[in-house]
């Protein structure tokens, strides 16, 4: 780890170092080691030997808030009846302590990794409201490290996990808290002893229980050695729509089935072609549906039409009829009085012979 630090170095006689460089708490582990690590505050007079490094310093803000070695792994439960809240030395994976002042106290929770600092508040002459405080392990302090002694427990191993299926263990010989597992499928991981847990872990905080298991007919092992469905859809695109399922672990293209086709009716096939009359039941009824309205549609107009047609052919009828009683009228009268006129002219002539 290639970090220049800002480091305020106390005498030889109290082994404390303080790193005012803030960095998140597994770079400050990191930037402890190899000759010191972050420090244990398991007792009142080690808490009095920090806080007077930390009030001695030159520079003197008005509070301060430090990394310590103490951290809650992930799967573990924070408990405000247990020793330490629950919470970890990252030095030895113990919650032994003559202290447990917190400055506030975390919250109950069983998931999350949380670490912890030593925070407080100077008033111009001491240190006061001080204690310990949890946050993400992400957050950046400065940190306080502590140099090893022939009293300081070293870290203890994790023990050599058993992997069902797995080739070979190795450990780093650089790194004994990084194990090389191989598997016998074929499958590589690195393994990290955890610090709380004494338990091999992933970086990824997955379990490593079966890690190497093969998986059922339909399923696949992924980064992380967990089986995960196959998508055979993706691997051997279908003609037409694809369906992933996970009965019985395997994943099968859903084909419509063609007049000329054969379903095959083996259980063990991956592939199954089924009828899409579901399918084509979405499709053709909204279009038989459209086909009716414009039957419909097209039968009122017609009538419409009809009608129409029919009113227009009486009204000309009887316009016809009408025209032609006033013709026949017409000529009835012409008659009528041509035959008078006759009749005048005939008592005429015959008024005169006499």
């Amino acid at each position: 780890l290639d970090l220049k630090l800002l480091c305020l170095c106390v005498p030889v006689a109290e082994p404390y170092s303080l790193h005012l460089d803030p960095l998140n708490f597994h770079n400050a582990l990191e930037a402890c080691q190899p000759g010191s690590f972050l420090t244990k505050v398991a007792s009142m007079e080690e808490a009095s030997k920090i806080l007077k490094v930390i009030l001695d310093r030159e520079s003197t803000e008005h509070t301060f808030q430090f990394w310590v070695g103490l951290m809650k792994g992930k799967g573990s439960c924070v408990k405000h009846d247990a020793p330490l809240k629950g919470f970890k030395w990252t030095v030895d994976s113990s919650s032994d302590t003559e202290l447990d002042q917190w400055k506030d106290l975390p919250k109950p929770t069983c998931t999350g990794i949380y670490c912890v600092s030593l925070s407080g508040e100077f008033n111009g002459t001491e240190i006061v409201n001080w204690g310990f405080v949890s946050s993400t392990c992400k957050t950046e302090h400065p940190f306080i490290c502590k140099q090893r002694n022939g009293e300081v427990p070293i870290m203890k191993q994790c023990p050599i996990p058993h992997i069902p299926e797995a080739q070979s263990r190795r450990q780093d010989p650089k790194d004994p808290h990084k194990l090389h597992l191989d598997c016998k499928s074929g499958k590589m991981f690195e393994l990290t002893c955890s610090a709380t847990t004494l338990t091999w872990e992933q970086d990824n905080g997955s379990d490593i229980r079966g890690i190497c298991a093969s998986c059922k007919a339909g399923y696949m092992t992924d980064g992380s050695g967990n089986c995960v469905d196959i998508d055979e859809c993706r691997d051997r695109p279908c003609t037409d729509q694809c369906v992933n399922t996970e009965d019985e672990g395997s994943v099968k293209p859903l084909i419509p089935s063609l007049p000329d086709q054969h379903t095959p009716t083996s259980p063990t096939d991956d592939i199954e072609i089924v009828e899409k009359s579901g399918d084509q039941a979405y499709i053709f009824i909204p279009v038989l549906i459209a086909v009716m309205a414009l039957v419909v549609l097209l039968v009122v107009v017609l009538s419409i039409v009809k009608c129409c047609l029919r009113r227009r052919s009486q009204k000309l009828a009887m316009k016809n009829a009408e025209k032609l009683a006033m013709k026949r009228a017409e000529s009835s009268k012409e008659k009528y009085s041509l035959e008078n006129a006759n009749e005048m002219e005939a008592a005429g002539e015959n008024g005169g012979h006499r």
